[in-house]
């Protein structure tokens, strides 16, 4: 994903970014667990994550920073395993 202004578009009356497609087939095995009755909600935190962001508040920042380099790294891992298997 890339939220970065110059990816922003307008695709049926929402805005959307940049976002890269990735085959679950790359994936090792995962399990997830998910338990609604344990979460939280979490709206008043998030509904203003972009205007945070925006505004340059450090915590937000650098936690998008972080979280995009870790989805980096997955995505380079996956697609490692493929010139794994490919013998590439």
């Amino acid at each position: 994903m890339d939220f970065s202004p110059q990816c922003e578009r307008l695709v049926d009356g929402f805005q959307t970014y940049h976002y890269e497609p990735l085959d679950p087939g790359l994936l090792p095995p995962l399990y997830l667990a998910y338990h609604d009755d344990l979460s939280e909600p979490t709206e008043v935190f998030h509904n203003d994550i972009r205007g945070r962001f925006n505004r340059g508040e450090e915590k937000v920042v650098n936690a998008m920073k972080h979280c995009a380099s870790l989805a980096a790294q997955g995505a380079r891992r996956c697609w490692a395993r493929i010139t794994e298997h490919s013998g590439g």
